[in-house]
């Protein structure tokens, strides 16, 4: 078996969609939201391009430059004379971002360090996307307990 090359890059483009679920379609009894069957799927775009380098045979570092759009988002939007809302695809979304993880293998135990930024915002008022992490970090540690 051959060695892992050293260092790699990537370039990923994807098109992606979700179908609207059956409750955001075909709900009529819900007094909070009501769905909607001429909804459209929402669909995204993405784009990405990854670096990635082994520093040892047993670590591994990349860094990840990204950037979306999204469409026809599905939300509940309040409806007209009503307390009820109704789903409608009611907004287009883009962002971009970078990602850099570091991880290290041991004794058949990993860890890996992690760090996110991102920007998101509503394509038609360019306000930054609410409950979208601008920032993450995570650290994960894996323990195997066979073959000791």
């Amino acid at each position: 078996m051959g060695s892992k090359p050293k260092y790699y890059n990537k370039i990923i483009i994807r098109q992606s969609f979700r179908a609207p679920a059956f409750d955001t379609l075909y709900a009529i009894n819900n007094p909070v939201g009501i769905g909607n069957p001429n909804l459209e799927p929402e669909t995204i775009d993405t784009i990405e391009f990854s670096l990635n380098q082994y520093l040892q045979n047993n670590i591994h570092w990349s860094a990840n430059l990204f950037k979306y759009h999204s469409r026809n988002l599905i939300e509940f939007v309040t409806a007209q004379n009503t307390t009820s809302t109704v789903a409608q695809n009611s907004k287009n979304q883009k962002g971009y971002g970078f990602e850099t993880e570091l991880s290290w293998k041991f004794n058949n135990n990993s860890l890996a360090l992690n760090y996110s930024w991102q920007h998101s915002e509503d394509e038609a008022t360019n306000i930054t996307t609410a409950l979208a992490p601008k920032e993450l970090f995570s650290a994960i540690y894996n323990q195997n307990y066979r073959n000791r």
